[in-house]
C-alpha cells in the first residue's frame, strides 16, 4: 500500500518531469508499476556473484592487455615492414 504522503510525492515528481498533473488514481496506478517493476528487477547480490564477477572481470582485464600486446606488436611488425621497403 502507499501512503497518501508518498503519492503526493510521486504526483509532485511526475509534474516535474513530465509538466503534467495526474489524478490520484493514475498516480496510484503508475506508482505500483514503478514499485513492481523495481521488485522485479532488484535482487539481493550473492556473495558467489560478486566472485563470479570479480573472475570475469579479471579474465576481461587480462584478454585486453593480450590484446593490447598483440596490437603493439602488430604495429612494430608494420613499421619494420615500411622501414624495409
Amino acid at each position: 500500500m502507499i501512503s497518501k504522503k508518498a503519492l503526493e510525492e510521486f504526483k509532485k515528481i511526475y509534474k516535474e518531469e513530465f509538466g503534467s498533473d495526474i489524478s490520484d488514481e493514475e498516480a496510484l496506478e503508475k506508482a505500483t508499476n514503478l514499485l513492481n517493476l523495481f521488485r522485479v528487477i532488484y535482487k539481493p547480490i550473492r556473495k558467489d556473484w560478486i566472485k563470479d564477477k570479480e573472475d570475469t572481470k579479471k579474465a576481461v582485464d587480462e584478454a585486453a592487455e593480450r590484446l593490447a600486446e598483440i596490437m603493439i606488436a602488430q604495429i612494430e611488425l608494420e613499421r619494420a615492414t615500411k622501414e624495409n621497403e
